[in-house]
């Protein structure tokens, strides 16, 4: 083999594309928003996974419109 590092990047690259496009397959069959079912028991949720939640939410909105379809 004359070049063993482009070998070696060749199927690491191949087999982090499949393992993205696997993920993406899971993620479109199922949507769930963890943080709504932990904010769903007000009483258990402390005041900073709230705080949490609301800085993550405005951070998604001020996102261009393009980006923001990776979180909804």
């Amino acid at each position: 083999m004359e070049n063993f590092p482009g070998y070696v990047y060749i199927i690491t690259r191949n087999r982090a594309k499949t393992a993205f496009k696997e993920q993406l397959a899971d993620r479109a069959k199922v949507v769930i928003d963890p943080l709504s079912d932990i904010l769903a028991d007000a009483e258990a949720v402390s005041l900073e996974v709230k705080e949490l939640h609301r800085v993550l939410q405005q951070a998604i909105e001020n996102l261009p419109p393009g980006e923001k379809k990776c979180f909804y």
